[in-house]
C-alpha cells in the first residue's frame, strides 16, 4: 500500500521493495508493477494498493525441514515445498504470506512455526466414510441407501479406495398377468468399486474407478418369461479436477461407462446410466477462520442422445450451491436443484461438524417441495486415521 498522505510511483514501490539491489533489477520490478496494475506511468493515490510480483524463495531463508520426506523451505514471506513438479507455496494458515520459523512433523501431523504461533495439519493417509438414506421416505418407509468407504494414501504412488453403495427397494409384490399376488420380493442393488487417483501437478489431479454392479430386481420372470430378473455387470467411472487459481477449480466426470446389462432376455437389454458431470467452485472467502465456497454443476444424461444439443444441453441437470465453513470446524450449506426434464426442482440444506480425525454432515430435503425424494435425510460420518 501507498504510504498514508503520500502518492506513491510503480519505481517508488520497487525501490522500497528491493532495498540495496541492483538499479536494472529495482526498473524491471516498476515495470512490472506498472503493467500488472495498469498503472500506465500514474502514482498510486494515498492509501491505495497494487500487486507487486515477488517470489519468496527469494527472501532471507530463516529455516530447513522434512515434512513427510518432502523438503520445506521457511522464508521471511512464506512457505515453500519441493515436489517433483517444482516449488509450490503452502498455504495452510495464510503460511504463504508469513515468516515460517520451523517446518517438521509429529507422529501424524505436521507442525509449522511462525511469527504468529503455530500451525498443525493432521496427514491426510486416510479416512473411512458411512453414509445412510432412507430412499424416497414420501413413496415408502422400507427404502433405504447405504453407503461405505476407505480411501487411503500412498505417498509414492497416489491414492487408492474402496467403496460400496446399497439400495433396497424394500418388499413388493409379485402378481401375475390378471394381478393376482403370487409371492414377495425384496429387490435391491449394489456396486463394489476399486478407485485410484494421483496428481498429475500442482494443477491437474485426476482419477478412475472400476466397479462391479448387480442388480436383483426380482427372483421370478414376469409372465410367461423364464429366468430371473437378475443382472450384473462391469463399469468404469473417470473424473478430473483442474485448479486454475487459488479459489477456482473446475472438474468434470463421466461415470458407468460400460455394456449394456440384461436381465431375462439379452434382446431387451437396458444401457447403463451412463452420466457427464462438470462443475465449477469458486472461494468467496478463504481466510483461516472464514470460507465461503460456491459452486455450480451440470449433469447430463450419455443415453439415447438424439436430441439436438441446444435440447439435451436445455434438459440437463443443473445444481447450484454455497457452503460456509467457520474454523475448519462448523459447516453450512445450501443448494437448489432444478431438472426440466424430470419436473424437479427443490433446495437443499446440509449442516457439518469437524474435530480432530473426525467429522459428521447432515442433509436435507425439505417436506414442503414436490420431489419425490421431499423429506430424505443424510447422514454420513467420517473418520481419518
Amino acid at each position: 500500500s501507498a504510504a498514508p498522505g503520500q502518492a506513491m510511483t510503480a519505481g517508488d514501490i520497487a525501490a522500497a521493495t528491493l532495498k540495496g539491489v541492483d538499479s536494472s533489477k529495482v526498473a524491471l520490478l516498476a515495470k512490472n508493477i506498472d503493467l500488472y496494475n495498469q498503472l500506465n506511468g500514474a502514482p498510486v493515490p494515498p492509501g491505495g494498493t497494487v500487486y507487486v510480483y515477488s517470489s519468496n524463495l527469494g527472501s532471507a531463508i530463516q529455516s530447513v525441514g522434512l515434512v513427510f520426506g518432502e523438503l520445506h523451505v521457511g522464508t521471511e514471506y512464506g512457505l515453500q515445498k519441493r515436489t517433483e513438479s517444482g516449488w509450490e507455496m503452502v498455504r495452510l494458515g495464510q503460511m504463504d504470506q508469513q515468516r515460517v520459523i520451523s517446518a517438521g512433523d509429529f507422529k501424524s501431523q505436521s507442525v509449522y512455526v511462525t511469527q504468529n504461533g503455530a500451525t498443525t495439519e493432521t496427514k491426510g493417509a486416510g479416512e473411512i466414510v458411512l453414509m445412510h438414506a432412507k430412499w424416497l421416505p414420501n413413496l415408502d418407509q422400507d427404502m433405504y441407501y447405504e453407503y461405505a468407504s476407505i480411501v487411503k494414501n500412498f505417498r509414492s504412488i497416489g491414492t487408492i479406495g474402496l467403496n460400496i453403495a446399497f439400495l433396497s427397494y424394500g418388499t413388493i409384490q409379485y402378481t401375475d398377468e390378471v394381478g393376482n399376488i403370487t409371492g414377495e420380493g425384496n429387490p435391491l442393488e449394489f456396486a463394489v468399486a476399486l478407485s485410484y487417483g494421483t496428481s498429475l501437478n500442482s494443477s491437474v489431479k485426476w482419477g478412475v474407478s472400476g466397479k462391479f454392479i448387480h442388480s436383483r430386481l426380482s427372483t421370478q420372470g414376469a409372465g410367461k418369461e423364464v429366468g430371473e430378473g437378475i443382472a450384473s455387470a462391469f463399469a468404469l467411472d473417470m473424473g478430473i479436477l483442474y485448479k486454475f487459481t487459488q479459489r477456482a477449480t473446475f472438474g468434470a466426470a463421466v461415470t458407468n461407462l460400460g455394456p449394456d446389462i440384461s436381465y431375462i432376455d439379452e434382446a431387451q437389454s437396458d444401457p447403463l446410466p451412463r452420466n457427464l458431470g462438470v462443475g465449477l467452485s469458486y472461494k468467496i472467502l478463504n481466510s483461516t477462520y472464514n470460507r465461503l465456497i460456491v459452486q455450480a454443476e451440470l449433469n447430463k444424461m450419455l443415453v439415447n442422445l438424439d436430441h439436438s444439443l441446444g435440447w439435451e444441453l436445455e434438459n440437463a441437470i443443473r445444481h447450484v450451491g454455497a457452503e460456509y465453513v467457520y474454523a475448519n470446524l462448523l459447516a453450512v450449506r445450501a443448494g437448489y436443484k432444478y431438472d426440466k426434464e424430470g419436473d424437479v426442482k427443490h433446495l437443499t440444506f446440509g449442516a457439518g461438524l469437524q474435530l480432530v480425525g473426525f467429522k459428521l454432515d447432515f442433509a436435507y430435503i425439505p417436506s414442503s417441495t414436490d420431489s419425490p425424494l421431499a423429506n430424505t435425510l443424510r447422514v454420513s460420518l467420517g473418520l481419518r486415521f
